[in-house]
């Protein structure tokens, strides 16, 4: 699945409409993030040191990106997610269920918690020995936020979609672990949020065509 990166990047840059739906949810939570990362510096700068305000703030991005930006995304998720199955199967084969009020309230839900899980595992931080856990942790987290849009299409519970996370543990953690290291770079932290729905897209129909090799095919 090495490759996959690279055809998420030419989806997301040849296909105009996958480009206009990824482009929205990242300007959006770029503009959020980088209002709370700078009230976040204006009264850190003023109590305490400089040493602590900066892994202050990257805790205040890493934090809206996961909960503000899965808020951002939920209005165009589905269009992301079936055009990505239209340019890889031909059709949509794993259709989304009906969207609803019930439906947003459970999601928006979803999301706020698992930021707040992610807000445990940064005060890990705290404890150094314990760093590689949060690492782990936070990488699984980031994974999580954008495969579960798939996994709620086959279970609308959280314990059904934790199940099925954790069926590919490690390379769901490679995928996180690489939307973490391109979060903190300058512009392309601006498109990551298309860019990560389309990634964890192919991911998943990626392993559904090795489980099931007769969907591949158009």
């Amino acid at each position: 699945m090495i490759w996959l990166p690279f055809q998420a990047l030419k989806l997301f840059f040849t296909r105009p409409r996958l480009f206009a739906l990824g482009v929205f949810p990242g300007i959006v939570t770029f503009a959020v993030s980088a209002a709370a990362v700078y009230g976040v510096w204006e009264w850190l700068l003023q109590s305490s040191s400089l040493w602590i305000s900066v892994p202050s703030m990257m805790v205040t991005f890493l934090l809206s990106w996961i909960s503000v930006g899965k808020l951002s995304l939920l209005p165009v998720e589905d269009p992301i997610i079936d055009e990505v199955q239209k340019a890889t199967w031909g059709n949509v084969r794993l259709p989304a269920p009906p969207f609803s009020a019930r439906r947003l309230l459970r999601e928006a839900g979803i999301s706020l918690l698992v930021a707040g899980l992610a807000l445990l595992v940064l005060l890990l931080a705290f404890l150094p020995v314990l760093a590689p856990v949060q690492f782990v942790l936070i990488a699984w987290l980031s994974a999580y936020s954008f495969l579960s849009a798939f996994y709620g299409r086959a279970h609308p519970d959280l314990r059904g979609r934790v199940t099925l996370f954790f069926q590919h543990p490690l390379s769901n953690f490679f995928l996180g672990a690489l939307l973490n290291v391109l979060l903190f770079i300058p512009v392309v932290n601006v498109f990551l949020l298309g860019f990560a729905q389309i990634l964890a897209t192919l991911v998943h129909l990626r392993r559904t065509d090795l489980e099931d090799p007769s969907r591949s095919a158009p």
